[in-house]
């Protein structure tokens, strides 16, 4: 691999470095890293760095298990800032952390979330027009279960955007061009009970129709 960006990367955000040894990933872990590796990663320093990102992304889920207070705890570590930041260097670790982490819970939930064994998960794009009014042009959905209409959002944040909210509701009882079956219900999954209950506008979700899960000490999917 050309480990230039991936070096600079790890310089430049010690968090995933603390991630790495946190969830206790060892040399004979990170030498799995060699059935992600595409033609590309020899020679291009930004396609070994995706590589890299996209091996931790399952490496770190795969090595906590189904324990999700470990996992909580690694994410929590994770969005810890130095003091010695700049306020522009803070926001970039932000930013970097937030969409990390939820890369990882996605991946946690998909793992090790009993009721998504088995299941495909298909992307879905709805685009506005007729009557399909959406707050954007178009409108992804990145979990859709077809064999059961269900659309799901896995959320490893207390924050919930309510155009997107508000568009998942409307494509209930629609299709997109590469669905077959329709959205028949909307799902939130959170990573903890607290997050789900403390999440923004979450009873707002709710009211709209649509279901707000989170994962329990044990490991299990509960609904709120």
């Amino acid at each position: 691999m050309n480990t230039e960006k991936i070096a600079e990367y790890l310089e430049n955000y010690p968090a995933l470095m603390r991630v790495i040894k946190k969830a206790e990933l060892t040399d004979a872990d990170l030498l799995k890293l060699g059935e992600f590796l595409t033609g590309a990663d020899g020679k291009n320093p930004k396609a070994a760095y995706d590589t890299f990102i996209r091996y931790l992304t399952h490496a770190v889920p795969a090595k906590t298990g189904n324990n999700i207070t470990q996992f909580n705890e690694i994410m929590e570590d994770m969005m810890k800032l130095g003091d010695k930041l700049t306020e522009a260097e803070k926001l970039a670790q932000i930013r970097q952390g937030s969409a990390f982490k939820g890369s990882m819970f996605e991946s946690f939930a998909k793992m090790h979330v009993q009721q998504f064994q088995g299941k495909v998960f298909q992307r879905v794009r709805f685009k506005a027009g007729g009557v399909l009014d959406l707050a954007t042009e178009t409108r992804s959905g990145d979990f859709f279960i077809e064999a059961t209409g269900e659309l799901w959002d896995f959320k490893n944040s207390m924050k919930v955007e309510l155009d997107q909210l508000g568009d998942y509701v409307k494509v209930l009882g629609h299709t997109a061009p590469n669905m077959k079956k329709p959205v028949t219900s909307i799902h939130y999954l959170f990573p903890s009970k607290a997050m789900a209950e403390s999440a923004e506008k979450a009873q707002h979700i709710k009211s709209l129709g649509a279901s707000v899960h989170y994962i329990d000490p044990t490991g299990v999917m509960r609904l709120l």
